[in-house]
């Protein structure tokens, strides 16, 4: 069967349909169709998703809804999903790193990227993994303080502002990178240079590969008044 040979899944909900499929008109049976379908791709590895925050709300009824189906043991890895190494997402699907256990690279787009909705706010990184979600792969540290999720998660590429709080969620809860990739969500980085190799120098201690796009943005270097 074809699904079977299926490596890579694009799924993008910017169409007007998931516009209305959320609000007064939200069915969690949207998001948990969106599940199955992708349990029944066994070779998935790699995980395209592009969607608006409006559309959270399909994917929070159906994680409320799942206790029920939990409880009886009918729903139980509904929303894992193992074996998809690759998750490429715009900022609102974010959270669906918590759903792949074996994550290992993460590509998080972002509005200069021209993948989020341009008169959505900024969401800071952390509250986008935020999202209710019943997925053992998401839980807190022993001592509560932060996520654990995607533990062999080795290569993150995402846009962000970068301030202080946004570098130290990443590097506690991406201990393990080698490779990173940073990108500038806004016309400057909200940290300076010294404190951007501070802080990653102290929590990425396996990082191999640094890059820094748009390094004009941190005002280091010649930068000619004239363009």
């Amino acid at each position: 069967y074809l699904h079977h040979h299926v490596q890579t899944l694009k799924i993008d909900m910017f169409g007007s349909l998931w516009w209305w499929c959320s609000g007064a008109y939200v069915s969690s049976s949207d998001a948990i169709g969106l599940f199955t379908f992708m349990h029944s791709l066994p070779r998935l590895k790699r995980l395209e998703v592009r969607m608006m925050s409006r559309s959270l709300d399909i994917f929070s009824a159906a994680f409320t809804d799942s206790s029920s189906l939990l409880g009886s043991g009918s729903g139980e890895g509904l929303f894992e999903l193992r074996g998809v190494e690759t998750l490429v997402v715009n900022s609102s699907a974010a959270f669906l790193v918590n759903h792949c256990p074996d994550l290992k690279t993460l590509i998080m787009k972002g509005r200069g990227d021209g993948e989020d909705c341009a008169v959505e706010k900024y969401t800071e990184l952390q509250s986008l993994f935020e999202i209710t979600t019943p997925c053992s792969s998401l839980r807190q540290d022993d001592d509560g303080s932060g996520f654990q999720c995607a533990e062999e998660l080795r290569s993150f590429d995402g846009s962000a502002t970068w301030s202080l709080t946004e570098l130290t969620f990443l590097t506690t809860t991406f201990p393990h990178l080698r490779h990173l990739v940073l990108r500038s969500e806004s016309y400057c980085y909200r940290a300076d240079v010294a404190c951007i190799m501070r802080i990653l120098g102290q929590g990425l201690k396996q990082l191999k590969t640094l890059q820094i796009s748009k390094i004009e943005y941190l005002d280091t270097g010649y930068r000619g008044v004239w363009k």
